[in-house]
């Protein structure tokens, strides 16, 4: 068989190819059609059990905010910077270590620790 008569033709891996893919293309059809069965529907009590405990575990988050809220405006001032009110807190990239706005976002600083020693830094 010379080239020009095998120009049409597809090599056997192309066939080998095309079955693979058409496999995969089924196996991930049946995946998508499986679906988990619903949860049943929680009761009243189990509802309000569950209402409860969101609400308490939000009120400990609010505490502990407050609480590390209260704690960096008090840093702050120990370091000498104005910090009435702490106005958003959140982590860094740094391991351990805050970005802290205070007074309407006017102010913004960070907290970082070194080794137990916290510094503070004006931004």
């Amino acid at each position: 068989m010379t080239l020009t008569e095998r120009r049409g033709r597809r090599p056997w891996w192309h066939w080998i190819l095309l079955a693979f893919c058409l496999l995969l293309a089924f196996e991930y059809a049946k995946f998508q059609a499986m679906r988990l069965p619903e949860p049943p529907p929680l009761t009243a009590e189990q509802q309000a059990a569950k209402a409860k405990a969101e609400a308490a575990q939000e009120a400990a988050a609010e505490k502990v905010y407050a609480a590390m809220t209260a704690e960096a405006a008090k840093m702050i001032r120990l370091s000498g910077y104005d910090c009435q009110t702490v106005d958003r807190m959140w982590p860094t990239y740094s391991p351990e270590g805050f970005r802290v706005h205070c007074n309407r976002y006017r102010y913004g600083y960070t907290l970082e620790n070194h080794g137990g020693k916290w510094s503070v830094r004006a931004d």
